[in-house]
């Protein structure tokens, strides 16, 4: 009884370890993966990255004037993928490229998140946020990429 109730602790321990502990490394490798797929412009592998409904009131922009609809900030899947290319243009390929991941705590020192910052000069205009969901990284936000 002893034995089996120690090792469901070190299972458990082990699986909030993987869960919530994640490395800058694992980030890195997660960003140069999404980094290599938007160079690609391969609009279902960033989808699978994404957390859908995305929270984009630029993206969402970009899609209802699109679709001539009411503005929202919740993008679906399938409006992401039709319209990829609408929101991915080559100014935002280069800035996703580029820009350096910055290390933030967009909800609590417990849920660490990075911020891909698009500068020019010294002012910041856009970004993109990405958390570790559901045991792996992926885009949550953004907020005036497509602008």
């Amino acid at each position: 009884m002893t034995k089996k109730f120690i090792l469901i602790i070190l299972i458990s321990l082990a699986s909030f370890t993987n869960s919530y502990c994640q490395t800058d490394t694992s980030f890195s490798s997660f960003l140069s993966d999404f980094r290599e797929a938007i160079t690609a412009r391969d609009k279902n592998k960033v989808a699978q990255v994404c957390r859908f409904p995305l929270n984009s009131y630029d993206f969402g922009g970009v899609i209802s004037k699109e679709k001539k609809a009411t503005l929202s900030n919740e993008v679906s899947k399938e409006d992401f993928i039709k319209y990829y290319s609408k929101i991915f243009t080559k100014d935002v390929i280069k800035h996703i490229q580029n820009e350096k991941p910055k290390k933030t705590n967009l909800y609590g020192e417990e849920n660490t998140t990075y911020t891909l910052i698009f500068m020019r000069g010294k002012t910041s205009w856009a970004w993109l946020n990405f958390g570790f969901i559901d045991g792996k990284w992926m885009l949550f936000g953004t907020d005036n990429v497509s602008e």
